[in-house]
């Protein structure tokens, strides 16, 4: 009798870009629904993954020459005959080849050619990049259509300990991005903005970010005063998504939080620069993009002040507008 298909499927990096890889997973899961899926991914992406149906099992990529050839034992022990590699990196071609899996399907670049049996062409042109993943896992471009929203499975959590007194209607904030300044709305600009949402509708302000963003929430906080609180850091990610699902409305940049917001189908106002909505915007049902400048693509640098300008073109009471307008028809 013959083995158990089994895939490894190795996670994108980033919470956005893995946000924007699930439909394409999803497309091919309905396809391969017998399969044995283990999923390769970051720690921090990790647990990202255990809310997503369909994945038996979560490898942690360990950093690191050690956490290298441990990862790649893991792998191995997987026995895995097929991996998808989601990240465009050496370092994800590089384990599946050490670790013995026979078809490994990336696309090309980052002088991975030679460890990749099954090799996608790139796309010309620009398309949005959930159906370049679908690309990399069905082999075809679908159309948008056949794609579907995230399966998130958000475990319960507290949320009257997290946000206490934090009154509803409850607007989330994420003023942070991991690709830096040029795609960051200017700190100041999010606390007008916050400012007029509570002279609108009341309730509370949540921020959200990571660790590393805990400066520039805390001031956002402070700035904007009673009714604000800075989650900066304090939760994990499931407990984001939950807290998240409980927001009227969310305003974010081109950031992981934006796509979370995205995928829960929570209304979302979405500030662009010079990133294109085209490939890396929301795609579901209630949001608003705001860009006032033509996108100059993807290779943007995470300092550019060109970027930073265009980000200023946006101005709060533009956010304001779009939140009213997206919130009536969405009848709330």
């Amino acid at each position: 009798m013959p083995s158990q298909p089994s895939v490894l499927v190795c996670s994108p990096n980033w919470l956005g870009d893995t946000l924007m890889f699930l439909p394409a997973f999803q497309l091919w899961r309905a396809s391969c629904p017998e399969t044995r899926v283990t999923v390769l991914a970051k720690p921090r992406i990790a647990e990202l993954w255990s809310m997503v149906p369909g994945v038996e099992r979560i490898i942690p990529m360990q950093e690191g020459a050690a956490g290298l050839l441990r990862t790649v034992s893991n792998v191995r022990a997987a026995g895995c005959n097929t991996a998808y590699l989601g990240p465009l990196s050496l370092r994800a071609a590089l384990v599946p080849f050490l670790a013995g899996v026979a078809r490994r399907i990336g696309f090309p670049g980052h002088w991975r050619r030679g460890l990749l049996s099954v090799v996608r062409p790139p796309i010309a042109g620009s398309i949005h990049q959930t159906r370049e993943y679908a690309l990399l896992m069905t082999g075809r471009v679908p159309d948008a259509a056949e794609l579907r929203r995230p399966d998130l499975r958000v475990p319960p959590v507290d949320i009257d300990g997290i946000l206490g007194d934090m009154s509803p209607p409850r607007f989330g904030l994420f003023p942070g991005a991991s690709r830096g300044p040029s795609k960051r709305w200017p700190p100041e600009y999010f606390i007008e903005a916050a400012r007029q949402m509570m002279d609108c509708w009341k309730g509370s302000i949540l921020i959200f970010g990571t660790d590393r963003e805990k400066a520039l929430c805390s001031r956002i906080a402070q700035e904007v005063g009673k009714g604000a609180m800075d989650l900066s850091g304090r939760l994990s990610l499931a407990e984001l998504a939950a807290v998240v699902k409980e927001c009227r409305l969310v305003v974010s940049g081109d950031s992981g939080g934006m796509h979370l917001a995205d995928c829960l189908g929570v209304p979302l106002v979405a500030i662009y620069g010079l990133t294109d909505p085209a490939v890396t915007g929301p795609i579901w049902t209630r949001y608003r993009v705001l860009q006032k400048v033509r996108p100059a693509g993807r290779r943007i640098a995470r300092a550019s002040r060109a970027a930073e300008d265009a980000l200023r073109t946006v101005r709060p009471e533009d956010v304001l507008r779009a939140a009213r307008e997206l919130l009536e028809n969405c009848g709330m």
